[in-house]
């Protein structure tokens, strides 16, 4: 069975030009990531973060353009 394409058309743009513009959020994230700050907060920080992000990821596929 073919794979489905990822182009929907919408002011946002096709889902794979939503996924990119997450790219520097992502890039951001992983560095932050690995400059290993000690602590709950810091910790906290980064897991707010990546669920910000995953909700973002979704979104396109759901419907939610931004």
């Amino acid at each position: 069975m073919p794979q489905p394409r990822l182009s929907r058309s919408s002011p946002g743009g096709s889902i794979a030009d939503q996924l990119e513009r997450l790219t520097p959020d992502w890039d951001r994230l992983v560095h932050d990531a690995r400059l290993g700050r000690p602590g709950q907060t810091a910790f906290e920080d980064l897991e707010e973060r990546a669920q910000q992000l995953a909700r973002a990821i979704v979104a396109p596929f759901r419907g939610d353009r931004r």
